[in-house]
Protein backbone atom coordinates (compact mmCIF):
# COMPACT_ATOMS: atom_id res chain seq x y z
CA UNK A 1 0.00 0.00 0.00
CA UNK A 2 1.40 3.27 -1.11
CA UNK A 3 0.59 6.37 1.30
CA UNK A 4 0.02 9.70 0.10
CA UNK A 5 1.85 12.98 1.80
CA UNK A 6 1.62 17.06 0.93
CA UNK A 7 1.86 16.73 -2.99
CA UNK A 8 2.46 12.77 -3.78
CA UNK A 9 0.15 11.91 -7.30
CA UNK A 10 -0.29 8.76 -5.46
CA UNK A 11 -2.99 7.13 -3.14
CA UNK A 12 -4.74 4.12 -2.48
CA UNK A 13 -8.40 4.82 -3.28
CA UNK A 14 -9.56 1.54 -1.83
CA UNK A 15 -8.72 2.82 1.60
CA UNK A 16 -11.46 5.35 0.77
CA UNK A 17 -14.00 3.29 -0.26
CA UNK A 18 -13.74 0.23 1.96
CA UNK A 19 -16.18 -3.05 2.02
CA UNK A 20 -16.36 -6.41 1.53
CA UNK A 21 -14.88 -7.56 -1.92
CA UNK A 22 -13.06 -4.23 -2.02
CA UNK A 23 -10.39 -4.44 -4.58
CA UNK A 24 -7.13 -2.27 -5.69
CA UNK A 25 -7.71 -0.02 -8.42
CA UNK A 26 -5.05 -0.95 -11.14
CA UNK A 27 -6.02 1.04 -14.48
CA UNK A 28 -7.76 4.51 -15.20
CA UNK A 29 -10.80 3.59 -15.95
CA UNK A 30 -11.21 1.69 -12.19
CA UNK A 31 -10.33 4.59 -10.62
CA UNK A 32 -12.45 7.05 -12.64
CA UNK A 33 -15.33 4.37 -11.22
CA UNK A 34 -14.68 4.32 -7.74
CA UNK A 35 -13.63 8.12 -7.88
CA UNK A 36 -17.61 8.70 -8.73
CA UNK A 37 -18.24 5.86 -6.50
CA UNK A 38 -17.52 8.48 -3.41
CA UNK A 39 -18.59 11.51 -5.45
CA UNK A 40 -22.33 9.63 -5.37
CA UNK A 41 -21.45 8.44 -1.47
CA UNK A 42 -20.67 12.06 -0.28
CA UNK A 43 -22.13 14.64 -2.65
CA UNK A 44 -25.63 12.74 -3.43
CA UNK A 45 -27.91 13.58 -6.25
CA UNK A 46 -30.50 16.43 -6.35
CA UNK A 47 -31.91 16.88 -9.69
CA UNK A 48 -33.50 19.90 -8.92
CA UNK A 49 -29.94 23.22 -8.71
CA UNK A 50 -29.33 24.36 -4.78
CA UNK A 51 -26.76 26.50 -3.49
CA UNK A 52 -23.85 24.39 -2.30
CA UNK A 53 -21.86 25.27 1.13
CA UNK A 54 -19.50 27.03 -0.74
CA UNK A 55 -21.60 29.48 -2.70
CA UNK A 56 -22.17 27.83 -6.17
CA UNK A 57 -25.02 26.93 -7.57
CA UNK A 58 -24.77 23.16 -8.03
CA UNK A 59 -27.01 20.31 -9.43
CA UNK A 60 -26.72 16.26 -9.88
CA UNK A 61 -23.75 14.83 -7.78
CA UNK A 62 -22.15 18.14 -6.89
CA UNK A 63 -21.76 19.95 -10.47
CA UNK A 64 -21.24 23.52 -10.76
CA UNK A 65 -23.65 24.92 -13.65
CA UNK A 66 -25.06 27.70 -15.60
CA UNK A 67 -28.41 29.45 -14.33
CA UNK A 68 -30.04 28.27 -16.80
CA UNK A 69 -30.41 24.98 -15.98
CA UNK A 70 -33.22 23.93 -13.13
CA UNK A 71 -33.70 20.40 -13.31
CA UNK A 72 -32.22 17.58 -14.71
CA UNK A 73 -32.72 13.86 -14.99
CA UNK A 74 -30.18 10.72 -13.54
CA UNK A 75 -28.78 10.16 -17.38
CA UNK A 76 -27.63 14.07 -17.20
CA UNK A 77 -26.39 13.90 -13.78
CA UNK A 78 -24.59 10.58 -14.79
CA UNK A 79 -23.32 12.41 -17.55
CA UNK A 80 -21.86 15.51 -16.21
CA UNK A 81 -20.46 13.48 -13.55
CA UNK A 82 -18.39 11.58 -16.06
CA UNK A 83 -17.78 14.98 -17.93
CA UNK A 84 -16.53 16.15 -14.04
CA UNK A 85 -14.37 13.32 -13.31
CA UNK A 86 -12.79 13.10 -16.65
CA UNK A 87 -11.99 17.17 -16.15
CA UNK A 88 -10.13 16.32 -12.89
CA UNK A 89 -8.27 13.37 -14.50
CA UNK A 90 -6.51 15.76 -16.76
CA UNK A 91 -6.38 18.11 -14.45
CA UNK A 92 -4.72 15.45 -11.96
CA UNK A 93 -2.18 13.98 -14.66
CA UNK A 94 -0.91 17.41 -16.26
CA UNK A 95 -0.04 18.33 -12.46
CA UNK A 96 1.51 14.99 -12.06
CA UNK A 97 3.16 15.48 -14.92
CA UNK A 98 4.76 18.47 -14.11
CA UNK A 99 5.73 17.34 -11.22
CA UNK A 100 7.57 14.39 -12.39
CA UNK A 101 9.21 16.69 -14.67
CA UNK A 102 10.74 18.90 -12.18
CA UNK A 103 12.00 16.01 -9.66
CA UNK A 104 13.35 14.03 -12.57
CA UNK A 105 15.23 17.70 -13.60
CA UNK A 106 16.18 17.91 -9.82
CA UNK A 107 17.81 14.38 -9.72
CA UNK A 108 19.52 15.08 -12.92
CA UNK A 109 21.02 18.33 -11.55
CA UNK A 110 22.05 16.88 -8.35
CA UNK A 111 23.59 14.00 -10.47
CA UNK A 112 26.13 16.22 -11.93
CA UNK A 113 27.12 18.36 -8.88
CA UNK A 114 28.16 15.11 -7.11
Amino acid sequence: MGGAGAGDCEFDLYLLVPGPGHQEATDIMSILEMAKKLARRFEGLRLARYLCPAGYMTIGYGHRFAADQEQIDETKAEALLDGDMFASHEQAVSYCQQQANAEAGLMYLKSKTT
